[in-house]
């Protein structure tokens, strides 16, 4: 069929688009002088996960204004949700959105995991030294 338009589905890795194709001819009976218009609504964008046979739009002849003929589309392809897309899509969604804020807890989070890092080198020191203490009492 005719290609009608390409849809992305998001929260894929890789990110999947494919092409939406017209469905296989019809035939319309219809005034020569008739005003005859296409539509097709599809998303430009789907969220995974996403089967082949999922409904993903429709396709609709107007003829004079007035819908004479429609048509469900269907996906024709396959897509696995990735929940590492999902976070990375979310991620970029906010960094664009109020990169500032984004960036101040980007911060935010490398100083908590500095402070984690260094709690924990404290905690190890003291172990080894109440060892070491131990092992002098003992002599």
């Amino acid at each position: 069929g005719d290609h009608l338009a390409d849809v992305t589905v998001e929260d894929t890795l890789p990110e999947v688009t494919f092409e939406v194709t017209a469905p296989e001819s019809r035939e319309l009976d219809i005034p020569a002088d008739a005003e005859i218009s296409v539509e097709c609504t599809v998303p430009e964008t789907l969220q995974a996960p996403l089967q082949a046979g999922d409904a993903i739009g429709t396709l609709s002849i107007l003829v004079n204004g007035q819908t004479v003929y429609e048509e469900t589309l269907y996906s024709t392809i396959d897509a696995e949700y990735s929940w590492i897309a999902h976070v990375l899509n979310v991620l970029e969604a906010f960094r664009t959105g109020n990169p500032l804020l984004f960036w101040v807890l980007v911060f935010l989070l490398l100083l908590i995991l500095l402070i984690v890092v260094l709690r924990i080198r404290l905690l190890i020191r003291r172990a080894r030294r109440r060892r070491r203490r131990q092992r002098r009492k003992r002599r």
